[in-house]
């Protein structure tokens, strides 16, 4: 991951995606929701922090949002819940899987 090194000081009302999702009614929460993402990270994604920009996948979402009703928006909602709550059901489950240990070198020279 490359990062910006330029730190910018404007408010998040002055980067065009997130003025994009709010004007379609989409709070950054509610994407940090959907993508599964910490809301520290969407703001990030955002604001373009990283070189790259802003990423294709949170352009795709938002719209996504543009264009979704709210019956599916909701539907949205719905299944991003339950695809969450169905992975940390299954994760205490999954054991990773145990270190092979090295036989130790025998180090006897007769």
């Amino acid at each position: 991951m490359t990062y910006s090194s330029e730190v910018r000081a404007e408010p998040m009302e002055h980067h065009p995606w997130q003025r994009r999702a709010r004007a379609a009614g989409l709070s950054q929460r509610t994407l940090s929701r959907l993508l599964g993402f910490a809301e520290i990270t969407v703001s990030r994604q955002l604001r373009g922090h990283w070189e790259s920009g802003t990423p294709d996948h949170v352009i795709a979402a938002i719209l996504a949002w543009e264009i979704m009703t709210p019956e599916m928006r909701d539907r949205w909602l719905a299944a991003a819940d339950r695809v969450r709550m169905e992975k940390l059901a299954l994760a205490p489950s999954i054991e990773k899987p145990k270190r092979r240990r090295r036989p130790r070198a025998d180090n006897d020279s007769d």
